[in-house]
């Protein structure tokens, strides 16, 4: 089956690398990389625009009506949290909504207010750091480890510009930590296997991923990223293999999807960036927005057809509209992804205000004419 997946290096050799690195570590145990850390400014910000794509973001988000008003709402929405402590910052889903736009508006903004949020997520990932290792969460369970490493990985990425050179080597040294266990540990790689294989993987090897991609001009010769750039092909091969159906529909349930691709879509922007290749198949993503769309009721004002999963929260794709809105801008038909957002976070649907996903606006969201049917066809098969 083919698959809206990664497109990543060739599997062989990778899962070749993969497992001789992991025999190593199992037999020697992971270690902190030896490499010195170069300069932050070097490599960062990397994974979504680099130092001087940022003005041109900046600009770009300024210049559209929406995506300046969410840009208003995110500092508004973190000038509370600046107050907050890492424990209360990282209290729910581990400050995973927190610490995207914490980080994202510490690369954008100017001073003084950039090395405010930017201290907040170090902070936070400091106290990350002593109070939690890569044992799965009580109530998360192995997404929870997930978070933990998207929070070094955004953190890393975007605001460590503002840490000391022994703060850096800490976040450095666990993320290292955290892939080799999503790697190499069963608690996490029986997510690539059968009858396991769920939304769960698909985020951890997002997470591996994305992390992956951060630190690789950093730190070339880690063993520990070849890991985990062979460990998330397996997640998200197989993940997505498995789950997301030729017709578009994801076996799991429509909130589970758009909670997955939450997670992934970074990963996808960022290795398109880094990579110059596209890793999503168009036509597998527009069959996917085709089925969300047969899952919509229209007359319930962005209400989803949750059956089968999230039954008390029909707002799900409202509060997690993240595809939508890189369908905007990476999509085949971006007109019809501006006309299902109208109608599940838009006036049309239901607004979550910031409690959505506003760093999927500021980064993906492009503003056209939206176009759909009067009337989806009474009648439609998918697999």
């Amino acid at each position: 089956m083919s698959s809206i997946g990664p497109t990543l290096p060739p599997r062989r050799r990778l899962a070749t690398q993969a497992l001789l690195i992991a025999l190593g570590l199992l037999l020697f145990g992971p270690a902190p990389s030896a490499q010195p850390l170069p300069p932050h400014a070097q490599n960062h910000p990397r994974l979504f625009f680099d130092t001087e794509g940022a003005a041109d973001l900046m600009a770009a988000i300024l210049a559209d009506p929406h995506r300046a008003e969410v840009w208003q709402d995110s500092q508004d929405s973190v000038a509370d949290v600046l107050s907050w402590t890492p424990e209360e910052l990282l209290s729910s889903s581990f400050g995973y909504r927190y610490i995207e736009d914490l980080a994202l508006l510490s690369s954008l903004e100017g001073e003084p207010l950039a090395d405010d949020h930017a201290r907040a997520v170090i902070e936070a990932l400091l106290w990350q750091i002593e109070e939690y290792d890569t044992e799965p969460d009580d109530f998360l369970s192995v997404l929870g480890v997930a978070l933990r490493l998207h929070n070094l990985a955004w953190g890393w990425d975007l605001a460590c510009w503002a840490a000391s050179e022994p703060e850096r080597r800490l976040i450095v040294d666990e993320m290292l930590l955290y892939m080799t266990a999503l790697s190499t540990e069963w608690e996490f790689t029986r997510y690539q296997h059968n009858p396991y294989v769920s939304n769960k993987g698909i985020s951890l090897g997002a997470m591996l991923w994305l992390a992956a991609l951060a630190l690789e001009e950093d730190l070339p010769a880690a063993p520990e990223i070849a890991l985990a750039r062979g460990a998330a092909d397996d997640y998200l091969t197989k993940g997505l293999g498995d789950l997301l159906t030729e017709g578009g529909c994801y076996r799991e349930g429509l909130g589970y999807f758009v909670w997955a691709m939450r997670t992934l879509l970074p990963s996808w922007a960022a290795a398109a960036r880094l990579e110059e290749e596209q890793p999503w198949d168009d036509d597998r993503l527009q069959a996917s927005l085709e089925a969300m769309a047969y899952q919509m009721m229209d007359e319930g004002g962005g209400l989803y057809l949750n059956r089968n999963d999230h039954n008390s929260y029909n707002y799900i794709v409202s509060r997690h509209h993240s595809l939508l809105e890189f369908a905007t801008s990476h999509g085949a038909d971006p007109d019809f992804a501006r006309w299902l957002l109208r109608r599940s976070s838009g006036d049309l649907g239901h607004s979550w205000g910031h409690l959505d996903d506003p760093v999927a606006t500021l980064l993906w969201h492009r503003e056209g004419p939206e176009a759909g049917p009067e009337a989806l066809p009474p009648s439609r098969h998918f697999e």
